[in-house]
């Protein structure tokens, strides 16, 4: 194929500030096999290429066929998958606490789930027919843009929810108790609302949200910052509390992470390539 292509839309004010990205990708893998690291945010993949298949989620075989869009909701744990030869896409990004807005289902049923798009977005599919006959990616995008008008349903989530959920994204790390009582809550009522709305804890997700932040940080950042560095910017504990960090979302040590962004780019931070599925 021809160079990659990679074509952003900026998101319209209507979909703000719960729509985060949108994108069209047109490229050719870096390797038959891939490890997506864990991601506080959930994603609309409307697959334009041959069918994926997710081989296992963190130490568990799964075996899934992914032939068709999928919505890939908030992940706690690692993803290995298979890819097709040829890498054509549209994707919608969306925050924790926006995910529900767009997707028919409960927030939990999202949570460490990869699941058939058209279900939750009804319409998605066809929009994939048309993409696979399609040589514009601006148009597609434009439907992309109509088909997430046609999807959001319901008023905003929790405004208490959004403000925790942006603090915890950008607080390394965030007091869940203090932000309780800055919401006038306790952790416990705190942890009851943002779970309703997030499928997911708020202990869990900032930790998510802080391995993420380090990760895409490193992508941005050449030469890299010293581990030391790294503990007190993000708010680790020390080196050790760091490399069971890496242990448990990227399953393998921070050395083998390096050696991966050294040989593959920065811009892999969240997307590993793997020469075979065993490696991850």
């Amino acid at each position: 194929m021809t160079a990659p292509l990679f074509v952003p839309r900026a998101v319209p004010e209507d979909l703000a500030p719960f729509v985060q990205a949108l994108w069209y990708l047109h490229a050719a893998p870096q390797r038959r096999f891939e490890k997506i690291l864990p991601s506080p945010r959930a994603h609309l993949i409307v697959n334009l290429s041959d069918p994926y298949r997710q081989l296992a989620r963190g130490a568990t075989t799964t075996g899934v066929e992914l032939a068709g869009p999928f919505f890939a909701g908030v992940q706690t744990q690692y993803l290995v998958n298979e890819n097709p030869t040829d890498l054509r896409m549209l994707v919608a990004q969306f925050t924790a606490d926006g995910a529900g807005l767009f997707a028919r289902a409960q927030p939990a049923e999202l949570v460490d789930a990869v699941l058939p798009a058209e279900p939750l977005v009804p319409g998605v599919d066809a929009l994939a027919a048309r993409g696979r006959l399609s040589d514009d990616p601006e148009g597609l995008l434009d439907d992309l843009v109509g088909l997430l008008d046609a999807a959001r349903h319901g008023p905003d989530p929790d405004p208490v929810v959004t403000r925790v959920r942006v603090a915890l994204e950008c607080d390394r790390p965030a007091s869940i108790a203090g932000l309780a009582a800055a919401e006038g809550l306790s952790p416990r009522a705190l942890s009851a609302r943002f779970s309703r709305v997030c499928g997911v804890t708020p202990k869990r997700f900032a930790d998510v949200a802080r391995f993420d932040a380090l990760l895409t940080s490193l992508a941005s950042r050449d030469p890299l910052p010293s581990w030391a560095e790294l503990v007190a910017e993000y708010g680790y504990y020390d080196q050790p509390h760091i490399t069971r960090a890496f242990t448990r979302f990227a399953g393998s040590p921070p050395a083998r992470f390096l050696h991966d962004l050294g040989e593959f780019g920065l811009e892999y931070a969240t997307f590993v390539p793997l020469d075979h599925p065993a490696h991850r």
